[in-house]
């Protein structure tokens, strides 16, 4: 009797263990399911998601909710009763007030800035990645950017609901990818928003400003719409080249006023000498140059120039010429006589400066360098003072 009752009283155990192991896993389930609903594009675009946020809320809230999910909520989700969000990698959704307006924010960046009053009534406001509803208007797209000579820096952004009436114009955020920019041989100080207009079928430009240290984009729109960084190349110029003999030096000047002045006896032998706009040869040299730059408080307001071929030992100096943009310069608050030429040190990894003459009615700035390499004209960004 002993052991029968003890084989009853195990018996009773394991199916308490088992049941309590298929309600955690329904709650799991219920769960999935749960958060799976709030990022349906279906739901989204049925503005369903407000509903379904608050149940997920509640879902949050109830003890038989699995803690490990609730962890993963806590990343997602905004638990505030009075607002109603959410934030992925793809889509990011709130409900917005009309009277107080709001903010929606997806993880990369990409945002939509809502004033009070701008909404006709209160409204899920969302941020996502487009889907493929047309094809065709993809292509369109596409045609459109090269046709205007332009380039993309960004994913594509979808703002929504689309066809609601704004009283007035929200703003968007957009990040950029610093790589498209530099293989796109893009000026990441001329980026810009486009808008996608689907009655013309056409991208509308965007009055924009570019914050280069979080990489990010903003502008003002008068419509939730499609909006993409949009950037034109940097002028292109050729490289040029040239024969330029030890015993008589020589000059060679490029189509932008870039140009490099040799006097005799300076080359170690009779040399080919170029003049290029250096390519991305090394992404993490392009980021390091660029990181230096920052931590020196300088700006560049020019085209890097890379004169050639690189290395050669050189007798005595040689000047360089190199053109720069005065409405970067003046854009950058720097006076254009402050401005130098300096160059990459590739060996000790910093940018050195070089004294230089500035030439306001060329837009040039020339110096005397003993290396054939990479050189730019930067500008040291004026300080901020602070008040005690």
């Amino acid at each position: 009797m002993t052991s029968i009752a003890t084989e009853g009283t195990r018996t009773m155990a394991v199916n308490r263990a088992i049941i309590g192991t298929l309600a955690h896993a329904r709650a799991c389930a219920v769960a999935t399911a749960a958060a799976l609903l709030l990022c349906c594009p279906k739901a989204l675009a049925q503005n369903r998601v407000p509903q379904d946020g608050e149940k997920l809320f509640q879902l949050y809230n109830s003890t038989a909710t699995p803690r490990g999910f609730r962890r993963h909520l806590d990343r997602v989700f905004d638990k505030s009763p009075g607002r109603i969000s959410w934030s992925t990698p793809a889509k990011a959704g709130a409900r917005i007030p009309a009277k107080t307006g709001g903010t929606v924010r997806r993880l990369d960046g990409a945002a939509v800035v809502v004033s009070s009053g701008t909404l006709p009534r209160d409204l899920v406001v969302s941020v996502a990645v487009p889907t493929a509803r047309l094809p065709a208007e993809e292509t369109a797209r596409s045609t459109k950017i090269a046709a205007a000579g332009l380039k993309s820096a960004s994913d594509p952004v979808q703002f929504g609901p689309e066809g609601v009436s704004l009283s007035s114009g929200v703003t968007v955020v957009l990040p950029y990818n610093l790589m498209s920019v530099w293989t796109g041989g893009l000026d990441e100080k001329h980026l810009g928003i486009y808008a996608w207009n689907r009655a013309t079928s056409n991208w509308d430009a965007l009055k924009s400003t570019v914050d280069p240290m979080n990489r990010l984009v903003s502008a003002t729109v008068s419509s939730f719409t499609l909006c993409e960084v949009l950037g034109a190349g940097r002028p292109s110029t050729s490289t040029v080249s040239g024969l330029i003999t030890k015993a008589l030096g020589g000059s060679l000047t490029r189509a932008d006023k870039a140009a490099i002045i040799v006097p005799p006896g300076v080359l170690p032998v009779d040399l080919m000498v170029t003049l290029s706009t250096p390519t991305i040869r090394v992404v993490f040299e392009q980021s390091l140059r660029d990181r230096k730059l920052d931590a020196a408080n300088l700006v560049a307001v020019s085209t890097a120039v890379v004169y050639g071929p690189e290395s050669v030992p050189l007798a005595s100096p040689v000047t360089v010429v190199l053109p720069y943009d005065p409405k970067s310069a003046q854009a950058d608050g720097l006076h254009e006589t402050d401005l130098q030429v300096y160059w990459w040190n590739r060996d000790k990894q910093v940018w050195q400066w070089l004294p230089s003459t500035v030439d306001l009615a060329a837009h040039t700035v020339s110096a005397r360098t003993l290396h054939l390499s990479y050189h730019q004209v930067l500008g040291r960004r004026p300080k901020v003072s602070v008040p005690h």
